[in-house]
């Protein structure tokens, strides 16, 4: 089975793909705001960093958002799933309003 990618894209020269497999969470920050965390997020200097990419969502509606991202997931039948592309306005779920940020920590 090939490994499927979620795509994110800030529509600022930002963007990436992440396997989906490497979630570790997703989590409602506040109102309007998801936090998708994914570990093993990129390698920096030969070491591993987490990435977190927020999703800016219509306020009251993250679980709704959370439940069509997971269905986006799990029933996308190409290698790569958008999950927010601000560029094309392309996004899993209607709740979703931008793709906020990409960041990489330690």
């Amino acid at each position: 089975m090939s490994k499927k990618f979620l795509y994110f894209d800030t529509a600022s020269d930002d963007a990436t793909a992440f396997p989906a497999e490497n979630i570790a969470m997703i989590d409602q920050n506040g109102d309007g705001t998801i936090l998708m965390t994914f570990a093993n997020g990129g390698v920096t200097d030969g070491s591993a960093k987490t990435a977190t990419v927020t999703l800016n969502v219509t306020g009251g509606s993250e679980l709704n958002c959370i439940k069509d991202i997971a269905r986006a997931i799990a029933h996308g039948r190409g290698p790569v799933v958008i999950i927010a592309d601000d560029t094309d306005g392309v996004y899993a779920s209607t709740h979703i309003t931008t793709c906020g940020a990409i960041a990489l920590t330690a």
